[in-house]
């Protein structure tokens, strides 16, 4: 007995119409017509719903239509593959919007507490014409980096902070990345600049953060630097200041 006398068959068994049938299996009444019919057949998810409905196996009702058998089988092998092929394309679907998350907030820069950082060293030369103040430290945290890390931006040389520019001092405020994967030192390079008052040398200057806390880098009244292992003393720091500002000296001024 083929398919299409077989679903009819139980069918009126369960006293069902087509249209019975088809508000069970939630599709038309045409559609149960064209398989009684033989003019389509019921995908797997249909069979399967089909044969729990009627109490009998999918083998069952496909009776001796070997043909049909056979189709039926090449769409349920490749109906599993497609369902397997789709969970794992789901789950690595689900990793990858996890990762990259989680990936963005490690990258995030934040600010940088005076907790989280180690000086090791601080010292002025010369640059392009220039007065800098080099300030160098390591990050204590595990899940800090000075840049970011697998997968985030480019690690930066100069590293990244802020300034606040006082009358009598100059405040730098670092930032740092929450990522373990990224350079734990910290770089920092802080350029005079006449036009906007940052005088390096006629300023205390500090390293802070937004909590209140703060470090002396540099004392401009005592000229000496806490942190600095070439330019403790302030004959070593007026030395520079009259090699950068009064003969116009072309070499690296640190000591």
């Amino acid at each position: 007995m083929s398919f299409a006398a077989e679903l009819k068959r139980n069918r009126l068994a369960q006293h069902l119409s087509q249209q019975d049938l088809a508000d069970q299996l939630f599709i038309s009444r045409q559609t149960v017509s064209k398989w009684e019919n033989e003019v389509s057949y019921p995908d797997i998810d249909k069979l399967m719903a089909i044969s729990s409905l009627f109490g009998v196996s999918i083998d069952y009702l496909l009776g001796n239509d070997s043909k049909l058998k056979e189709s039926v089988l090449m769409k349920n092998k490749i109906y599993r593959v497609l369902k397997t092929s789709l969970k794992y394309v789901g789950a690595i679907g689900i990793f990858v919007l996890v990762f990259s998350g989680v990936n963005a907030w490690l990258n995030r820069p934040t600010e940088m507490q005076l907790s989280d950082l180690k000086i090791n060293n601080t010292f002025f030369e010369k640059k392009a014409g220039h007065l800098v103040l080099n300030v160098y430290g390591e990050l204590k945290p595990t899940f800090a980096s000075s840049s970011g890390g697998i997968f985030g931006p480019l690690e930066s040389k100069e590293g990244t902070y802020n300034l606040s520019n006082g009358k009598q001092n100059i405040q730098i405020y670092g930032e740092k990345t929450r990522s373990p994967f990224g350079n734990k030192t910290v770089a920092f390079e802080i350029p005079e600049d006449a036009y906007h008052e940052i005088n390096l040398m006629e300023k205390d200057i500090y390293l802070a953060d937004r909590k209140g806390g703060k470090v002396k880098l540099y004392d401009h009244r005592t000229q000496t630097q806490p942190y600095s292992h070439d330019q403790k003393n302030s004959k070593q720091i007026l030395k520079l200041m009259k090699q950068y500002k009064d003969v116009g000296y072309e070499g690296e001024l640190k000591e």
